[in-house]
């Protein structure tokens, strides 16, 4: 039986982007700075009780050449600006076996709406569901290898408020069968789009439908963000 709290990467998919950057002019509202500065989830955006932990690792395109992620890897090859947040986490969930509960995001700003449309096209394509089912059980692998873990489907999420200008998200189901009885967690991916910026938040509860149930979390990100960009 596993002892040690399960290891959920807590960038994951989410912080998978590009190195680029660009020179030509933004144009929409708000300089790129104040828009990520808006856009990073804070201590506010989750329960009075989580607390937080730095965030390590870089920004490179770990889709590329992976079959099946074709989209999603030209997506974030895009010229792009881009933060990732602090990782919170429910101090009550961490210490036993199981899962942390948790969550993060990164803020990624683009030149102008266009270009984060285009990024929001690449993961609500058919094939979007399939590449992050594939990636993210690969993590969840390399980070755990001596769990018998998979992620065992992929659905939307549901219950999100109409925010942003566009939005998708998805419901990774984790089933670790290498404890008895087996263990299950949801993973929540969400990509909020407000103008040219888009914000992907990264939920992970055993409970299903977290990030439904913590509206803030995705919510108060974006209408920072919408705030900063008038």
């Amino acid at each position: 039986m596993l002892r040690a709290r399960f290891a959920i990467g807590v960038v994951a998919v989410l912080v998978v982007v590009s190195n680029a950057a660009w020179s030509v002019p933004s144009t929409g509202g708000g300089s790129d700075k104040a828009l990520l500065k808006a856009g990073a989830l804070r201590a506010k955006d989750v329960p009075a009780r989580w607390k937080s932990a730095s965030v390590s690792g870089g920004f490179s395109n770990a889709l590329q050449g992976v079959s099946g992620c074709e989209e999603q890897s030209a997506a974030l090859d895009l010229r792009q600006r881009r933060a990732a947040s602090r990782a919170f986490y429910d101090p009550t969930t961490r210490g036993t076996a199981g899962f942390t509960t948790q969550a993060s995001n990164v803020a990624r700003v683009f030149k102008d709406t266009a270009a984060a449309g285009q990024f929001m096209s690449a993961y609500k394509a058919d094939s979007a569901g399939a590449c992050l089912q594939q990636v993210n059980e690969s993590d969840l692998k390399r980070r755990n290898p001596s769990a018998d873990i998979s992620i065992t489907s992929v659905a939307p999420v549901t219950g999100l408020p109409p925010t942003g200008d566009d939005n998708i998200g998805y419901e990774l189901v984790i089933t670790l069968t290498s404890e008895q009885p087996p263990r299950t967690a949801y993973m929540d991916l969400v990509w909020v789009q407000v103008g040219r910026v888009v914000v992907g938040s990264k939920v992970v509860s055993e409970q299903s439908q977290f990030v439904s149930q913590q509206p803030d979390i995705v919510g108060n990100p974006v209408e920072r963000v919408d705030k900063a960009e008038k």
